[in-house]
C-alpha cells in the first residue's frame, strides 16, 4: 500500500499524550513493506511553523511561571501562536504545575517533554518516511485554491490535500489522517469533480481513510 500520510499522523506517533496516539504507533509498527509518503509543505513549511509555535509556548509558560499575573500570549513574540495554541498552553500551565507543585520543576518537564516530542518527530520522518513528494513550488494553485474555498478556512489543510491529490496522479496512494472533519470524499469532489477544469486534470481522486479506524 502506498501511504500519503497527514501531518497529524506524525504528530499522533511523536507524542504519546495524543488520544490516538497508541493506534498511530499501533499502524506504524504493521508497515512492513507499505510505503510512507509525506509532501514537502509538510515537512519544510507546516512542520517547522508547528514545531516554533510550541517552542514560543512554552516560553510563554515560563512568562506565566515567573508572573501569575502575565497574560499568555500577551508578548510580542507570541503574536504568531494560533487561538488554540494559547488555550492549550494555559491548560498544560496549570496541570503541569498542579503535578509538580513546583514551578521550576514544571517548567524543566515541559522543556524535556517536548524535546521528546520533538526528536520522535526527527525520528520517524528519518526511520519511516520513504519519500518525500511534490516541492512546495509545484503545488497546483488553482487545486489548493479550490479546495481551501471549501475548508474552514485551512491554508495548510488546502495545500496538504492539494499535494496528496497531485501524487496520487503520479502514483496512486491512499491518503491517512485523523481529520474526519475536513478530509472526506464530499470535500474532494467539491473542490475537484464540480469544476471542470479541475476535474479533467485529476478525474482521479485518492480514497481518503482514517488512523481511528486502525
Amino acid at each position: 500500500m502506498n501511504w500519503f500520510l497527514d501531518m497529524c499522523i506524525l504528530i499522533f506517533y511523536a507524542n504519546p499524550s495524543e488520544s490516538l496516539s497508541a493506534k498511530t504507533r499501533k499502524f506504524v509498527k504493521s508497515k512492513g513493506k507499505d510505503i510512507f509518503a509525506v509532501c514537502y509543505y509538510i515537512t519544510h513549511r507546516n512542520l517547522p511553523k508547528w514545531t516554533e509555535r510550541q517552542r514560543i509556548a512554552i516560553k510563554e509558560i515560563k512568562r506565566y511561571y515567573n508572573d501569575q499575573d502575565y497574560i499568555l500570549g500577551s508578548s510580542e513574540e507570541s503574536k504568531g501562536l494560533f487561538k488554540e495554541d494559547i488555550i492549550e498552553a494555559k491548560k498544560i500551565a496549570v496541570l503541569s504545575l498542579k503535578k509538580t507543585g513546583d514551578k521550576e520543576k514544571a517548567y524543566e518537564l515541559l522543556k524535556r517533554n517536548q524535546e521528546f516530542l520533538i526528536n520522535n518527530l526527527k525520528y520517524f520522518i528519518k526511520n519511516f518516511v520513504d519519500k518525500q513528494v511534490i516541492p512546495i513550488n509545484e503545488i497546483d494553485f488553482e487545486l489548493k485554491s479550490s479546495l481551501f474555498t471549501y475548508l474552514t478556512p485551512n491554508d495548510s489543510d488546502a495545500n496538504t490535500l492539494a499535494s496528496g491529490i497531485q501524487y496520487h496522479k503520479q502514483e496512486k496512494a491512499t491518503l491517512l489522517t485523523g481529520d474526519r472533519a475536513d478530509w472526506n470524499k464530499e470535500l474532494l469532489e467539491n473542490a475537484v469533480i464540480y469544476h471542470t477544469a479541475l476535474n479533467k486534470k485529476y478525474s482521479d481522486l485518492p480514497e481518503i481513510k482514517y488512523i481511528q479506524n486502525y
